[in-house]
Protein backbone atom coordinates (compact mmCIF):
# COMPACT_ATOMS: atom_id res chain seq x y z
CA UNK A 1 0.00 0.00 0.00
CA UNK A 2 1.04 3.45 -0.81
CA UNK A 3 -0.16 6.47 1.25
CA UNK A 4 0.15 9.79 0.32
CA UNK A 5 -0.68 12.78 2.43
CA UNK A 6 -2.29 15.58 0.34
CA UNK A 7 -1.71 19.34 1.90
CA UNK A 8 -4.35 21.63 1.44
CA UNK A 9 -2.65 23.92 -0.45
CA UNK A 10 -2.80 21.19 -3.39
CA UNK A 11 -6.40 21.21 -3.09
CA UNK A 12 -6.88 24.84 -2.79
CA UNK A 13 -4.51 25.75 -6.05
CA UNK A 14 -5.92 22.93 -8.18
CA UNK A 15 -6.72 24.75 -11.27
CA UNK A 16 -6.34 22.22 -14.16
CA UNK A 17 -8.60 18.87 -14.95
CA UNK A 18 -5.36 17.29 -15.18
CA UNK A 19 -4.35 17.19 -11.48
CA UNK A 20 -8.38 15.89 -10.50
CA UNK A 21 -7.88 13.27 -13.51
CA UNK A 22 -4.44 12.16 -13.38
CA UNK A 23 -3.83 12.44 -9.45
CA UNK A 24 -6.75 13.53 -6.94
CA UNK A 25 -8.94 10.68 -9.04
CA UNK A 26 -6.34 7.62 -9.06
CA UNK A 27 -6.91 7.48 -5.05
CA UNK A 28 -10.57 6.17 -5.27
CA UNK A 29 -9.64 3.41 -7.70
CA UNK A 30 -9.51 -0.15 -7.03
CA UNK A 31 -5.51 -0.12 -6.01
CA UNK A 32 -3.12 0.00 -2.94
CA UNK A 33 -3.38 3.96 -3.24
CA UNK A 34 -4.17 5.49 0.02
CA UNK A 35 -4.33 9.43 1.11
CA UNK A 36 -3.03 9.56 4.88
CA UNK A 37 -5.23 11.30 7.28
CA UNK A 38 -5.01 12.44 11.08
CA UNK A 39 -7.64 9.84 13.29
CA UNK A 40 -9.08 13.22 14.94
CA UNK A 41 -10.38 13.91 10.91
CA UNK A 42 -8.77 17.47 11.33
CA UNK A 43 -7.80 16.84 7.84
CA UNK A 44 -10.92 16.01 6.43
CA UNK A 45 -12.29 19.07 7.82
CA UNK A 46 -9.37 21.04 6.24
CA UNK A 47 -10.47 19.13 3.22
CA UNK A 48 -14.66 20.05 3.51
CA UNK A 49 -13.65 23.74 4.10
CA UNK A 50 -12.19 24.08 1.05
CA UNK A 51 -15.28 21.83 -0.96
CA UNK A 52 -17.90 24.73 0.30
CA UNK A 53 -16.29 26.61 -2.31
CA UNK A 54 -14.72 23.63 -5.06
CA UNK A 55 -17.33 21.66 -6.25
CA UNK A 56 -14.73 19.26 -7.45
CA UNK A 57 -13.16 18.49 -4.20
CA UNK A 58 -16.35 18.02 -2.75
CA UNK A 59 -17.53 15.26 -5.67
CA UNK A 60 -13.93 13.88 -4.89
CA UNK A 61 -14.48 14.04 -0.99
CA UNK A 62 -17.68 11.87 -1.74
CA UNK A 63 -16.06 9.10 -3.93
CA UNK A 64 -13.57 8.66 -1.42
CA UNK A 65 -16.18 7.85 1.18
CA UNK A 66 -17.51 4.95 -0.37
CA UNK A 67 -16.44 1.47 1.24
CA UNK A 68 -13.48 0.30 0.81
CA UNK A 69 -12.26 3.81 1.99
CA UNK A 70 -9.00 5.00 0.17
CA UNK A 71 -8.33 7.04 3.28
CA UNK A 72 -5.94 5.49 5.75
CA UNK A 73 -5.93 6.79 9.26
CA UNK A 74 -2.43 7.18 10.66
CA UNK A 75 -2.27 9.00 14.12
CA UNK A 76 -3.89 11.30 15.68
CA UNK A 77 -2.83 15.05 16.24
CA UNK A 78 -4.79 16.39 19.39
CA UNK A 79 -4.96 20.11 20.39
CA UNK A 80 -0.66 20.31 20.05
CA UNK A 81 -0.48 21.47 16.65
CA UNK A 82 -2.86 24.39 15.35
CA UNK A 83 -1.08 25.45 12.02
CA UNK A 84 -2.07 23.69 8.81
CA UNK A 85 1.23 22.72 7.59
CA UNK A 86 2.15 21.46 10.52
CA UNK A 87 -0.43 19.05 10.35
CA UNK A 88 0.17 17.86 7.05
CA UNK A 89 3.79 17.18 7.84
CA UNK A 90 2.79 15.34 11.30
CA UNK A 91 0.69 13.02 9.54
CA UNK A 92 3.19 12.69 6.69
CA UNK A 93 5.50 11.91 9.00
CA UNK A 94 4.20 9.68 11.27
CA UNK A 95 3.30 7.44 8.00
CA UNK A 96 4.91 3.70 8.45
CA UNK A 97 7.43 3.39 5.36
CA UNK A 98 7.71 6.28 2.29
CA UNK A 99 6.47 9.40 3.68
CA UNK A 100 5.18 11.32 0.57
CA UNK A 101 3.28 14.83 0.89
CA UNK A 102 1.31 16.11 -2.62
CA UNK A 103 1.76 20.07 -2.41
CA UNK A 104 0.60 22.41 -4.93
CA UNK A 105 4.50 23.72 -4.84
CA UNK A 106 7.26 23.05 -2.05
CA UNK A 107 7.87 26.63 -1.84
CA UNK A 108 4.57 26.75 0.29
CA UNK A 109 6.69 25.07 2.54
CA UNK A 110 9.90 27.94 2.68
CA UNK A 111 9.84 28.24 6.84
CA UNK A 112 10.94 24.44 7.06
CA UNK A 113 14.18 22.56 6.43
CA UNK A 114 13.85 21.49 2.70
CA UNK A 115 16.95 19.64 1.92
CA UNK A 116 17.79 18.76 -2.36
CA UNK A 117 15.43 16.49 -4.38
CA UNK A 118 12.39 18.38 -2.94
CA UNK A 119 12.10 16.84 0.70
CA UNK A 120 11.80 18.02 4.04
CA UNK A 121 12.83 17.54 7.11
CA UNK A 122 10.66 17.36 9.97
CA UNK A 123 10.57 15.75 13.37
CA UNK A 124 14.17 13.86 12.26
CA UNK A 125 12.11 12.53 9.47
CA UNK A 126 12.70 13.22 5.65
CA UNK A 127 9.51 13.49 3.84
CA UNK A 128 9.57 13.10 0.25
CA UNK A 129 7.66 16.16 -1.27
CA UNK A 130 5.58 15.96 -4.79
CA UNK A 131 4.80 19.25 -6.45
CA UNK A 132 1.54 18.90 -8.84
CA UNK A 133 3.44 17.82 -12.12
CA UNK A 134 5.77 15.80 -10.39
CA UNK A 135 2.61 13.74 -8.73
CA UNK A 136 1.22 13.61 -12.25
CA UNK A 137 4.04 12.02 -13.29
CA UNK A 138 4.08 9.69 -9.99
CA UNK A 139 0.54 8.40 -11.24
CA UNK A 140 1.14 7.93 -14.76
CA UNK A 141 0.26 4.67 -16.27
CA UNK A 142 2.32 3.73 -19.45
CA UNK A 143 -0.30 2.78 -21.56
CA UNK A 144 1.93 1.81 -24.77
CA UNK A 145 1.24 -1.72 -26.81
CA UNK A 146 4.13 -3.66 -27.74
CA UNK A 147 4.27 -6.39 -29.75
CA UNK A 148 6.82 -9.25 -29.30
CA UNK A 149 7.63 -12.11 -31.79
CA UNK A 150 9.32 -14.88 -31.47
CA UNK A 151 9.24 -14.82 -27.28
CA UNK A 152 6.90 -15.98 -24.01
CA UNK A 153 7.46 -12.77 -22.64
CA UNK A 154 4.26 -10.55 -21.80
CA UNK A 155 3.88 -6.90 -20.33
CA UNK A 156 0.71 -5.23 -19.59
CA UNK A 157 -1.41 -5.10 -22.99
CA UNK A 158 0.91 -7.11 -25.14
CA UNK A 159 0.44 -9.16 -28.36
CA UNK A 160 2.74 -12.36 -28.28
CA UNK A 161 3.05 -13.75 -31.51
CA UNK A 162 5.16 -16.92 -32.99
CA UNK A 163 4.80 -18.94 -29.79
CA UNK A 164 6.32 -22.74 -30.81
CA UNK A 165 5.14 -25.60 -28.84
Amino acid sequence: MSVYVISSCFLENLNSKIYLTEVLLKFPEQNSLRVGIDKDKFIIDLYGKIAEDRPEIASWLCIMSYEPSAFEEITTIGDSLSEEKEIFLYVCKSVAGSKQMIVHTIQDFNGYNIMENNKIEYSGETIRILEKDDAVGEFKIDRKTTIIKNSTVATGGSIIEGIKK
